[in-house]
Protein backbone atom coordinates (compact mmCIF):
# COMPACT_ATOMS: atom_id res chain seq x y z
CA UNK A 1 0.00 0.00 0.00
CA UNK A 2 1.35 3.58 -0.83
CA UNK A 3 2.55 5.37 2.07
CA UNK A 4 -0.29 8.64 1.36
CA UNK A 5 -2.80 6.11 1.18
CA UNK A 6 -2.14 5.56 4.87
CA UNK A 7 -2.24 8.64 6.11
CA UNK A 8 -6.27 9.37 6.05
CA UNK A 9 -6.99 5.96 7.51
CA UNK A 10 -4.25 6.40 10.71
CA UNK A 11 -6.07 10.05 10.91
CA UNK A 12 -9.21 7.75 11.31
CA UNK A 13 -7.73 5.26 13.93
CA UNK A 14 -6.80 8.26 15.59
CA UNK A 15 -10.19 10.06 16.05
CA UNK A 16 -11.75 6.73 16.67
CA UNK A 17 -9.52 5.90 19.14
CA UNK A 18 -9.84 9.04 20.99
CA UNK A 19 -13.71 9.28 20.74
CA UNK A 20 -13.58 5.47 22.41
CA UNK A 21 -11.28 6.63 25.03
CA UNK A 22 -11.66 10.06 25.80
CA UNK A 23 -15.50 8.37 26.40
CA UNK A 24 -15.20 5.77 28.09
CA UNK A 25 -12.93 7.50 30.71
CA UNK A 26 -15.49 9.89 31.17
CA UNK A 27 -18.45 8.50 31.12
CA UNK A 28 -18.24 6.81 34.46
CA UNK A 29 -17.37 10.16 36.47
CA UNK A 30 -20.08 12.07 34.56
CA UNK A 31 -22.65 9.54 36.07
CA UNK A 32 -21.15 10.07 39.52
CA UNK A 33 -21.25 13.22 39.07
CA UNK A 34 -24.70 13.58 38.27
CA UNK A 35 -25.76 11.23 41.20
CA UNK A 36 -27.25 8.68 38.56
CA UNK A 37 -27.87 4.93 40.18
CA UNK A 38 -29.41 2.20 38.30
CA UNK A 39 -32.70 1.06 39.50
CA UNK A 40 -32.40 -1.59 41.91
CA UNK A 41 -35.57 -3.31 41.01
CA UNK A 42 -34.41 -3.75 37.26
CA UNK A 43 -30.79 -5.01 38.38
CA UNK A 44 -32.71 -7.74 40.51
CA UNK A 45 -34.88 -8.28 38.05
CA UNK A 46 -32.19 -9.13 35.63
CA UNK A 47 -30.60 -11.33 37.75
CA UNK A 48 -33.47 -13.15 38.66
CA UNK A 49 -34.15 -13.09 35.09
CA UNK A 50 -30.50 -14.58 34.46
CA UNK A 51 -30.71 -17.54 37.37
CA UNK A 52 -33.81 -18.79 35.91
CA UNK A 53 -32.21 -19.07 32.61
CA UNK A 54 -29.01 -20.32 34.05
CA UNK A 55 -31.63 -23.29 35.95
CA UNK A 56 -33.90 -23.84 33.00
CA UNK A 57 -30.21 -24.81 30.76
CA UNK A 58 -28.90 -26.78 33.55
CA UNK A 59 -32.52 -29.05 33.70
CA UNK A 60 -31.89 -29.03 29.87
CA UNK A 61 -28.75 -30.60 30.76
CA UNK A 62 -29.97 -33.17 33.09
CA UNK A 63 -32.21 -34.74 30.31
CA UNK A 64 -29.28 -35.04 28.25
CA UNK A 65 -27.49 -36.68 31.06
CA UNK A 66 -29.95 -38.99 31.71
CA UNK A 67 -30.43 -40.14 28.06
CA UNK A 68 -26.36 -40.78 27.94
CA UNK A 69 -26.32 -42.62 31.52
CA UNK A 70 -29.26 -44.78 32.36
CA UNK A 71 -27.64 -45.64 35.57
CA UNK A 72 -27.61 -41.68 36.79
CA UNK A 73 -31.52 -41.46 37.24
CA UNK A 74 -30.91 -41.46 41.28
CA UNK A 75 -29.05 -38.68 40.94
CA UNK A 76 -30.40 -36.97 38.01
CA UNK A 77 -33.82 -37.10 39.47
CA UNK A 78 -32.51 -35.30 42.87
CA UNK A 79 -30.77 -32.73 41.04
CA UNK A 80 -33.97 -31.97 39.04
CA UNK A 81 -35.82 -31.75 42.38
CA UNK A 82 -32.94 -29.24 43.69
CA UNK A 83 -33.79 -27.23 40.92
CA UNK A 84 -36.83 -26.99 40.12
CA UNK A 85 -37.56 -25.68 43.89
CA UNK A 86 -34.36 -23.01 42.88
CA UNK A 87 -36.54 -22.55 39.48
CA UNK A 88 -39.72 -21.64 41.65
CA UNK A 89 -37.84 -19.36 44.41
CA UNK A 90 -36.45 -17.26 41.26
CA UNK A 91 -39.60 -17.18 39.53
CA UNK A 92 -41.17 -16.19 42.69
CA UNK A 93 -39.08 -13.44 43.19
CA UNK A 94 -39.97 -12.15 39.77
CA UNK A 95 -43.49 -12.16 40.24
CA UNK A 96 -42.91 -9.90 42.90
CA UNK A 97 -40.53 -7.55 41.01
CA UNK A 98 -43.00 -7.42 38.69
CA UNK A 99 -45.74 -6.50 41.38
CA UNK A 100 -43.67 -3.56 42.05
CA UNK A 101 -44.49 -0.24 40.54
CA UNK A 102 -41.85 1.33 42.30
CA UNK A 103 -37.70 1.61 41.53
CA UNK A 104 -37.38 0.43 45.56
CA UNK A 105 -37.21 -3.41 45.89
CA UNK A 106 -39.93 -5.13 47.55
CA UNK A 107 -39.84 -6.77 50.39
CA UNK A 108 -41.11 -10.30 51.34
CA UNK A 109 -41.91 -11.19 55.20
CA UNK A 110 -42.05 -14.73 54.15
CA UNK A 111 -38.57 -14.65 52.31
CA UNK A 112 -37.08 -12.31 54.66
CA UNK A 113 -38.13 -14.64 57.94
CA UNK A 114 -36.83 -17.66 55.77
CA UNK A 115 -33.17 -16.23 54.94
CA UNK A 116 -33.22 -15.35 58.89
CA UNK A 117 -34.04 -19.22 60.02
CA UNK A 118 -31.03 -20.10 57.56
CA UNK A 119 -28.80 -18.17 58.87
CA UNK A 120 -29.96 -18.90 62.29
CA UNK A 121 -29.77 -22.57 61.22
CA UNK A 122 -26.21 -21.99 59.79
CA UNK A 123 -24.72 -20.27 63.26
CA UNK A 124 -26.61 -23.21 65.26
CA UNK A 125 -24.64 -25.75 62.75
CA UNK A 126 -21.01 -24.03 63.49
CA UNK A 127 -21.58 -23.64 66.96
CA UNK A 128 -22.03 -27.84 67.02
CA UNK A 129 -18.94 -28.37 64.81
CA UNK A 130 -16.80 -26.32 67.34
CA UNK A 131 -18.28 -28.36 70.22
CA UNK A 132 -17.36 -31.44 68.83
CA UNK A 133 -13.94 -30.13 68.03
CA UNK A 134 -13.44 -29.13 72.00
CA UNK A 135 -14.92 -32.28 73.36
CA UNK A 136 -11.85 -34.57 70.54
CA UNK A 137 -14.59 -35.62 68.75
CA UNK A 138 -13.67 -33.66 65.58
CA UNK A 139 -9.78 -32.47 64.45
CA UNK A 140 -9.05 -29.29 63.76
CA UNK A 141 -8.30 -30.20 60.01
CA UNK A 142 -11.57 -31.86 59.63
CA UNK A 143 -13.70 -28.36 61.29
CA UNK A 144 -11.73 -26.28 59.15
CA UNK A 145 -13.22 -28.28 56.03
CA UNK A 146 -16.86 -28.05 57.74
CA UNK A 147 -16.52 -24.61 58.63
CA UNK A 148 -15.58 -23.59 54.70
CA UNK A 149 -18.64 -25.64 53.27
CA UNK A 150 -20.72 -23.18 55.90
CA UNK A 151 -19.14 -19.97 54.96
CA UNK A 152 -19.91 -20.65 51.41
CA UNK A 153 -23.13 -21.39 52.03
CA UNK A 154 -23.36 -18.38 53.92
CA UNK A 155 -22.01 -16.69 51.37
CA UNK A 156 -24.59 -17.31 48.86
CA UNK A 157 -27.45 -15.58 50.70
CA UNK A 158 -28.29 -12.84 49.58
CA UNK A 159 -27.46 -9.68 51.66
CA UNK A 160 -30.67 -7.96 50.70
CA UNK A 161 -33.01 -10.39 50.90
CA UNK A 162 -35.13 -9.46 47.21
CA UNK A 163 -31.73 -9.46 45.23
Amino acid sequence: MDPKNLAPLQGTFVVVLVTLVGQGLTFAPLVRMLGLRANETDQARVRNEARSAAVEAALARLDEVAAAEPDSAVAVNTTRTQLLARLARYRGRLDLLEQSGSSELPTSPAYETALRVRRTAIDAQREELVRWRDFGRLPDEELRVLERELDHEELLLPRRASS
